[in-house]
């Protein structure tokens, strides 16, 4: 029984201990209007991951996501503003859209802090007038913050090179 219990709470750690990394190669888009003023806006998060511990009784453990799920609300200039700490009625609205299965999302450490960035590519021929995303994780010094900006030079060189983890 220690044993399982300590196992428990190592695999709780785990990602805890990960948080520093920023995002991984778990994340998804989904698109629809957050706030109904007709501009498509982004919502990402983290695909669920479970583990599952075994033993007298299987018990899943969902493990939490090393960057909070947010929302790219676009702005009628259209650049985006990023909206954090989504209350439940609002997850539950952006867990009903659709996931953007023609947007790809890509990490690497784009401005080289140490942390993993996600560069969303494939905007530019889904949004209307939009270009490609790049969404820098959250640092140790701004850990709350994710912040967005749209970067064409990257969109070119990302056609040219791959980004990767």
């Amino acid at each position: 029984m220690k044993t399982k219990l300590l196992l428990s709470l190592l695999l709780c750690l785990i990602p805890a201990l990960s948080l520093g990394q920023g995002f991984d190669e778990n994340y998804e888009v989904r698109k629809g209007d957050f706030n109904g003023d007709g501009l498509t806006d982004l919502y990402i998060r983290q695909k669920p991951q479970v583990v599952i511990l075994h033993g007298d009784i299987a018990t899943p453990i969902v493990l939490p996501a090393p960057v909070k799920d947010f929302v790219l609300r676009q702005q009628a200039n259209g650049s985006y503003t990023v909206v954090s700490d989504l209350s439940s009625p609002q997850r539950s609205q952006v867990l009903g859209w659709n996931t953007a299965t023609e947007l790809l999302v890509l990490t690497s450490d784009l401005n080289f802090d140490g942390y993993k960035d996600i560069f969303i590519r494939g905007i530019e021929g889904s949004v209307l007038g939009q270009y490609n995303q790049i969404v820098f994780s959250p640092t140790g010094q701004n850990s709350h913050r994710v912040k967005s900006e749209r970067l064409t030079l990257i969109s070119r060189l990302s056609s040219l090179m791959p980004i990767g983890g």
